[in-house]
């Protein structure tokens, strides 16, 4: 059992309220690893070219350097602790990494760091320090151009996607004559194919989305959208590059607090992350008194993961999902990882996962009976292991695992820790989930492909985080005692905060 800790207390005053929220604040759970990495430079960044909607940035390698992420903020602020985005890069981009979605004509602060390979595959350490901050601004877009073309939903289909935009700046000048005429192309590494017209809009009119059909599965098509004047040249939006469904993988959204109480993202080897509802949930329920995260020094990330397609319906399972949910197929069992957190050093860069743990068999209402057969029978305790088959174990080392989750949350109906296994209520509402995401086949990082010497997942490079600042300014509540109000409530609150990153909106494998 772990030892009784002193907590502290923060207080935070909120840009836009000017009202100080306070909170008490778990202290960390572990000591600072006596082993360090050799200490890597600190990279100098510098603005290349910019357009619209992207900036390019360039540095000189750091000697040893196995990976670098770029964090992307508001200027004149301290963004390594509260970045819009996170990206990371291969040292072959030190050339020159392309930053993407970017709005037009705003500013934007970059900082570079370096990661020299302690930690492992987890790069939960390896860290060097931050750059120094460079600022660089997007080009501001035409005024008679149409602007943000952009998907208009975040379904992604084999043979099709529809694209929305908004009208040009001028506004009602614009729109006294000609149209709008959308433009797509294919794009391949051998070449790139000539613009066909998909469909032509009025100006007038709001019906301002396009269905473009008639595509290949999993091919990279590019899209501009073209203002045709009466008395002047056309005008083109920034042209926009979106993806196809791969028939081979599927496209998933995690998002995952980062625990430990570290200040940067974590990313998702051998750890555990979930849906927005089943993060939300989590953080909701643990509150800010947790000693796994701090609410206003730990990111809530938004991630994008590419993984196989499968179809595991033949497993035999040791996990299960509550009868009145249907176990969805595509994804092995979910197993329980950010094991070893209280071995410095060796669990830092050697996070595990194991059989799904009774806590979180728990918390996804499983019945009593299952649950007990597995785990034996007794009060529930966080790391009370479980025994998984063989055969189950095996499949959640090699593919993503998923364990849904429901609402009434568990703490409310379930009884706290050490309580002894109860049913699951009578009635239950299906509410997002948890994914596993095994270390050993994930693919390379940034260049990686699903496949590539059997790896079954790969995370893109690009992440988009929210702190705890932005998170109450759109609502977010902390309560002593949370409700499925306030679940629901910091759902809604979570989404208008990634909403309000001034960042163009982006769906996972578009």
């Amino acid at each position: 059992m772990r030892a009784q800790l002193t907590r502290r207390w923060e207080c935070h005053v909120m840009t836009v309220s000017l009202v100080a929220v306070c909170l008490e604040i778990a202290p960390p759970i572990f000591a600072l690893p006596t082993v360090s990495p050799a200490a890597a430079e600190v990279p100098t960044l510098t603005c290349g070219a910019h357009e619209t909607d992207s900036v390019t940035l360039r540095w000189a390698a750091v000697p040893g350097a196995t990976l670098y992420e770029v964090v992307v903020g508001a200027p004149g602020t301290s963004i390594e602790h509260s970045p819009y985005a996170s990206v990371t890069a291969t040292p072959a981009q030190a050339s020159g990494l392309v930053v993407a979605d970017l709005l037009d004509g705003h500013l934007y602060a970059f900082k570079l760091r370096a990661h020299v390979g302690f930690g492992g595959d987890q790069m939960v350490l390896g860290w060097g320090n931050y750059s120094n901050a460079v600022t660089c601004s997007t080009l501001s877009a035409d005024p008679r151009a149409p602007r943000r073309l952009r998907r208009a939903t975040d379904a992604l289909a084999h043979d099709a996607f529809d694209l929305t935009w908004d009208p040009p700046a001028s506004g009602a000048a614009a729109e006294a004559t000609g149209g709008y005429s959308v433009k797509v192309r294919e794009v391949t590494k051998a070449a790139v194919t000539d613009w066909r017209v998909v469909s032509t809009h009025k100006f007038a009119s709001q019906d301002r989305v396009s269905r473009v059909t008639g595509l290949m599965p999993g091919r990279t098509y590019e899209a501009i959208v073209v203002a045709e004047y009466a008395k002047i040249k056309a005008h083109a939006s920034t042209a926009a590059v979106f993806r196809t469904a791969n028939d081979s993988t599927i496209w998933i959204n995690p998002h995952r607090v980062s625990e430990n109480l570290l200040t940067t993202v974590d990313f998702l080897a051998n750890h555990n992350s979930g849906t927005l509802q089943g993060d939300v949930g989590f953080m909701t329920f643990a509150g800010n008194s947790s000693h796994f995260f701090n609410l206003f020094g730990s990111p809530l990330t938004s991630f994008c993961v590419e993984m196989a397609k499968v179809d595991l319906s033949g497993l035999n399972r040791t996990s299960s999902n509550p009868p009145s949910i249907p176990t969805d197929n595509q994804f092995a069992d979910y197993i329980s990882c950010n094991g070893n957190r209280d071995d410095p050093p060796n669990g830092w860069g050697n996070y595990t996962c194991v059989c799904d743990n009774t806590i979180d068999r728990v918390i996804a209402h499983q019945p009593a009976a299952f649950i007990e057969k597995l785990c034996g029978d007794g009060p529930i305790m966080p790391e009370k292991l479980c025994t998984c088959g063989a055969e189950s174990l095996a499949a959640s080392a090699r593919y993503t695992g998923f364990m849904a989750t429901s609402l009434p949350w568990i703490h409310m109906h379930r009884g706290p820790s050490g309580s002894p296994i109860p049913d699951p209520p009578a009635t239950i509402t299906p509410f997002g989930g948890w994914y596993s995401h095994p270390s050993g086949t994930k693919c390379a990082d940034t260049t990686g492909q699903v496949g590539d010497g059997g790896c079954t997942w790969r995370r893109d490079p690009r992440a988009r985080m929210v702190y705890g600042a932005g998170l109450v300014a759109a609502g977010w509540v902390i309560p002593q005692n949370a409700t499925t109000a306030d679940i629901l409530g910091n759902v809604k609150a979570a989404t208008k905060a990634f909403n309000a990153i001034p960042m163009t909106p982006r769906c996972c494998g578009c």
